[in-house]
């Protein structure tokens, strides 16, 4: 995954945490998608909840949020290594 391209496929779930970490908050839920939005940002972020999410919806939601491919693939990187310490506990 850090060859620079951006995954096919990815957990929505993660994608969620994300979007929370970045100040975003869960606006509504209408139907299968939830929309999330941050004072001072003019766009909604709306994703399907499905297990995972298309690469289009992923790089969409990564621009609204401005974040770069490097800083999403860093921001996986840190996650991770959080998960493995919390095992190791």
């Amino acid at each position: 995954m850090s060859n620079g391209r951006l995954p096919k496929n990815f957990p929505t779930r993660k994608l969620k945490k994300i979007i929370k970490d970045k100040g975003f908050e869960l606006e509504n839920t209408d139907g299968s998608h939830a929309n999330y939005s941050k004072n001072g940002c003019p766009y909604v972020i709306t994703i399907p909840l499905h297990p995972t999410v298309s690469i289009g919806v992923l790089s969409n939601t990564l621009k609204i949020m401005d974040i770069d491919r490097d800083e999403f693939f860093e921001i996986i990187r840190k996650k991770k290594k959080q998960r493995i310490r919390k095992r190791e506990k």
